[in-house]
C-alpha cells in the first residue's frame, strides 16, 4: 500500500486485502442494521401514539378503529422488516464472500486520490470521480470512516484508521469534516 501526502492530497494504491474487505463489509451491515433499528423504534413509538390517541378518542365517544388499524399495520411492518433483515444480512454475507473470491482471482487493486475538491476512485473495472457533494453521508463507526455514494446509493468507501494509514486518516477526516458533517454512530 502506497501513501503519499502533498498539500492535503492523499493517494492510496491498495492491493486487495480480504480481511480488511470483510471487516469493512461487516461495518457497513452493522451501520445499516443500526439505522433500521432506529426506524423500528420510531415506527413503534408512532404506533403507540396512535393507540393512546385511539384509547382517548374511544373514552370520549369518538370511533377510533382507523387509528387501531394503522397501529396494527405499523407493528406488522416492523415485524416483517425485522425478520427480513436477518435474510438480508445472510445474503449480504454471501455476496461479500463471493466478491472476496472474485477479487482474489483477478488480483483486484483499488486506487484513491483524495483532495479538497473530492475523491477519484479506480479499480480493475471502473474509474469514478466524485466531488464532496456527491456523497450522501459520512459515518464514523468502529475506527472506520465510511462515505456513501449519493448517486449509486449502494456504493460505499470505507477507510480504516490503522497503523499504516493513521496520518492520512487524519488528513482525510479533516477534508471530509470541512465538506459536511460526519455522523457518529455508537
Amino acid at each position: 500500500m502506497e501513501h503519499i501526502e502533498n498539500e492535503k492530497i492523499i493517494i492510496l494504491n491498495k492491493p486487495f486485502d480480504k480481511q480488511s474487505f470483510i471487516r469493512s463489509s461487516e461495518i457497513i451491515m452493522e451501520i445499516n442494521a443500526k439505522l433500521i433499528r432506529k426506524e423500528h423504534v420510531r415506527t413503534l413509538i408512532l404506533a403507540l401514539t396512535f393507540i393512546i390517541i385511539g384509547i382517548f378518542f374511544n373514552r370520549i365517544g369518538i370511533n377510533s378503529t382507523f387509528l387501531f388499524v394503522i397501529s396494527a399495520l405499523l407493528v406488522f411492518l416492523v415485524i416483517v422488516v425485522y425478520f427480513n433483515l436477518k435474510r438480508i444480512k445472510k445474503e449480504f454475507q454471501m455476496k461479500t464472500q463471493a466478491l472476496c473470491e472474485k477479487y482474489e482471482s483477478i488480483d483486484f487493486k483499488s486506487n484513491y486520490e483524495i483532495d479538497k475538491d473530492g475523491m477519484s476512485y479506480s479499480d480493475n473495472d471502473k474509474d469514478i470521480k466524485y466531488k464532496w457533494k456527491d456523497f450522501k453521508c459520512c459515518y464514523l463507526y468502529k475506527n472506520h470512516l465510511i462515505l456513501f455514494d449519493y448517486k449509486l446509493l449502494k456504493a460505499y468507501y470505507a477507510f480504516e484508521n490503522n497503523e499504516s494509514f493513521s496520518d492520512n486518516y487524519k488528513i482525510l477526516l479533516n477534508l471530509v469534516q470541512t465538506n459536511f458533517k460526519i455522523k457518529r454512530i455508537h
